[in-house]
């Protein structure tokens, strides 16, 4: 029977993964504006649920999506972190995979992948550790042998994840398996693998589920459907209360003798005028 997965994990970081890793953020200090490691493959999953995987390499990138200007420049401190890497991988014995610092947007995982992640701390460092559903899907962009084993041994070892589990990821990114037009540009820049997720998904259903897989129904126009009946379903309290705040901007509108989208913008030019003095 197999075993369950646990999530949150304990991470093991006796594994080859953790032990490589666990030498690089000792030899990289870790700078305040950028210290989140997004650790993600075949070494993630070998550190979190399944660590008889072996991996050659692990795969890391710095986060440096920030919400404001930092006093240091992605650039050197995604710089700094290789250097470390570099060390880290000639200290490293032969049994121990190989640190591979990748761009920030190599991995490309399901839509709210943020909501299901681990993180530790570690050396002054955030490790963040993606959800194993997730590290599946951004191999899926890919799907090389070692992609599909990746599948079939977590699925033989804990069952999951399941055909609905998965397929309920897909539907969250429902937007990648929307067919492009022949000559269209990739919705996705030039360091994210580009494999057709499409032909990939293709394959990988009648491998890990046994049956064949029907994208266009099954996944983006059964998303479209639920996106639709959520989008008018919503609660009635709030349809009343939008209806409440729209007659009382019509009647302010009537009384000044300006149209509601005349008024509001008049409001923004008012915000937007310097006062005195500056």
């Amino acid at each position: 029977m197999p075993a369950s997965l646990t999530w949150p994990p304990t991470v093991q970081w006796n594994t080859p993964a953790g032990e490589a890793l666990g030498t690089l953020v000792a030899n990289a200090p870790a700078d305040p504006s950028y210290n989140r490691l997004i650790i993600f493959g075949s070494g993630a999953l070998q550190m979190t649920v399944l660590p008889e995987l072996l991996s050659a390499d692990i795969d890391i990138s710095l986060d440096i999506v920030q919400p404001s200007a930092q006093p240091v420049s992605p650039v050197a401190a995604e710089e700094v972190l290789r250097r470390a890497a570099t060390i880290t991988n000639e200290q490293s014995g032969s049994a121990q995979p190989l640190v591979q610092v990748c761009h920030w947007m190599t991995f490309q995982p399901a839509a709210r992948w943020e909501r299901r992640i681990h993180q530790e701390q570690k050396d002054g460092w955030q490790i963040v550790f993606p959800h194993p559903f997730d590290i599946l899907f951004a191999k899926l962009r890919r799907l090389e042998p070692k992609d599909l084993e990746a599948f079939e041994r977590l699925t033989a070892a804990t069952g999951r994840p399941s055909e609905s589990e998965f397929l309920a990821l897909c539907l969250e990114s429902y937007r990648d398996f929307v067919p492009r037009l022949e000559g269209e540009a990739p919705h996705l820049p030039s360091p994210v693998p580009r494999g057709d997720l499409r032909k990939n998904v293709a394959r990988l259903w009648p491998a890990v589920w046994g049956r064949s897989i029907n994208i266009d129904r099954e996944i983006v126009e059964a998303a479209e459907k639920t996106l639709e009946m959520n989008w008018y379903n919503y609660p009635p309290e709030l349809k009343n209360e939008l209806a409440r705040l729209a007659a009382v901007e019509n009647k302010v509108s009537q009384e000044s003798g300006q149209s509601p989208s005349l008024r509001t913008e008049a409001t923004v030019d008012k915000k937007e005028l310097p006062g005195p003095g500056r």
